[in-house]
């Protein structure tokens, strides 16, 4: 079998990002507004929160973490906290 090359990578080799975002209180119904927007947005590919922290998982060769973060003051909530991580860490060589 040949190796075809190929513009796109497949989804479980994305190099995905995750950003934890706080925001100042939100409603359910603001939260429920506020996801809408955001997965409707091209590389994001989750989105979860808790109290007033957000976890968005998205492909930073899409979508920039400043974009998400631009998208959500755009829709009324202030930013508290923010930072960025790759959403799983390199794979470890074997250890003996």
């Amino acid at each position: 079998m040949e190796n075809e090359p190929s513009d796109s990578v497949p989804p479980e080799l994305q190099a995905l990002m995750d950003t934890e975002i706080e925001v100042k209180a939100m409603s359910a119904v603001q939260e429920q507004e506020l996801e809408s927007a955001l997965v409707s947005v091209p590389g994001v590919a989750s989105f979860s929160s808790s109290e007033c922290k957000l976890t968005i998982r998205y492909d930073p060769e899409q979508v920039s973490a400043a974009h998400l973060r631009a998208l959500i003051t755009q829709q009324g909530f202030e930013i508290i906290g923010a930072e960025s991580a790759p959403s799983s860490p390199p794979i470890d060589p074997v250890r003996e």
